[in-house]
This record gives C-alpha cells, sequence and structure tokens, in this order.
C-alpha cells in the first residue's frame, strides 16, 4: 500500500496547480500548524484559504435559538465567541441535565437510569441523538467554508 503525501502539503500543491477544485481541511482546531499557517486562516488580509471547506462539531454561527442564547451569555462573560471545546462541555451538561429530569433524581442510578433513556435531546450542538444499542451519540456536523481568511457557515 502506499500513502498519499502528508495532510500539510495539500494546501501548497493546490495553490501551485491553480486548481479550482476545493479543498477539503480538517477540522480547524486539529489542522496543523503547518496548514494553518499555508492557508493563512489568522490572517483575514490574505484569501488564499479562501475556499477550503472545514467539517466541525460546531460554530458560534449556527443558527439555533440554544445556541444564540449560549453565544450571547458566552460572549458576556467572556468578551469573545466560545471554542468548539466549551460548546462540547456545555452541550454535555445538557444531557446530563436531561438524564436527571428522565432518571427522576440525581442519585448515580438515576442518572444512569436517564441516560439510558434517552433518545434525543436539544443541545447548542444541535439534537443529540442515541441510535441503536451503542448509545454512542449523533449530531450534526457544521459545515464552514473559509471566506475572507474567516470561516463562516457554508452555502
Amino acid at each position: 500500500m502506499r500513502l498519499g503525501p502528508a495532510p500539510e502539503t495539500r494546501p501548497r500543491d493546490a495553490l501551485k496547480v491553480k486548481t479550482r477544485s476545493p479543498f477539503l481541511g480538517a477540522t480547524a482546531v486539529n489542522l496543523s500548524p503547518a496548514v494553518v499557517e499555508e492557508l493563512q486562516l489568522d490572517m483575514p488580509a490574505q484569501a488564499q484559504g479562501d475556499g477550503v471547506i472545514i467539517a466541525q462539531a460546531y460554530s458560534p454561527a449556527q443558527p439555533s435559538a440554544a445556541n444564540q442564547v449560549f453565544v450571547k451569555d458566552y460572549r458576556a462573560q467572556y468578551k469573545k465567541d466560545p471554542p468548539q471545546f466549551a460548546a462540547q462541555a456545555y452541550a454535555g451538561v445538557q444531557v446530563l441535565r436531561a438524564a436527571v429530569a428522565m432518571g427522576k433524581g440525581t442519585s448515580a442510578t438515576a442518572v444512569q437510569r436517564g441516560l439510558g433513556r434517552i433518545v434525543s435531546t436539544k443541545t447548542v450542538l444541535g439534537t443529540i441523538r442515541f441510535p441503536g444499542s451503542s448509545r454512542e451519540a449523533a449530531y450534526p456536523a457544521t459545515v464552514q467554508q473559509v471566506a475572507g481568511g474567516k470561516l463562516v457557515l457554508a452555502p
């Protein structure tokens, strides 16, 4: 088996050949420093990364009412947009709150019972579902695109 070039070389290669195909990136928080530097994602004046499409677990731009309340409260407290990990942690607490309600108590047994009863619950990430017997959480990804050096929701 032959592996392709390291992911760090892809944006540079695409820019050299002037391809019109969109570049699909990893989640922005997992991009290697070399890719971030190459795409100049932190420099809005540089549009070299424009068109890069990135799937992420979260975006403050998600339009749901629950997310917009979370973003407003987070900005008021911290004076910046919430990062993905803050939203995921908050969603975890929302799932725990649903488990307490479904299990009718806060004891370990009640919470475990409640977690087993949750089929889906609304969170800042969207509706989290627990399909099948695996009980692995599933929720919609956010697809973003680099435009003008910034991440925006993809059309």
